[in-house]
């Protein structure tokens, strides 16, 4: 899961994938949304965690040599998610 990788993690888990993918190929991601990047903490059943929430403007550093094809931000189950499809 990418939701708790932070951005210069995610960076390099973009670069591998770009290498890993044959031209023309695809990548999808799916993370929590935030006008700004930002970290939150959440204690539930499931205990501690930490969750990165990204902007479209963070993918847009981040995103390499990637070209971006499609991006959405949608609501679902009261959390904004942003949906970034890139190809390579």
């Amino acid at each position: 899961s990418l939701l708790h990788i932070s951005k210069d993690s995610l960076r390099i888990i973009l670069v591998k994938a770009y290498t890993a993918l044959n031209e023309g190929g695809i990548m999808y991601i799916s993370l929590k949304y935030a006008d700004v990047y930002s970290e939150v903490i959440k204690e539930d059943e499931f205990g501690i965690r930490e969750f990165l929430l990204y902007s479209i403007k963070d993918i847009d550093e981040i995103k390499g040599n990637f070209i971006k094809v499609k991006e959405s931000v949608r609501m679902n189950n009261e959390q904004m998610w942003l949906e970034v499809c890139m190809r390579k």
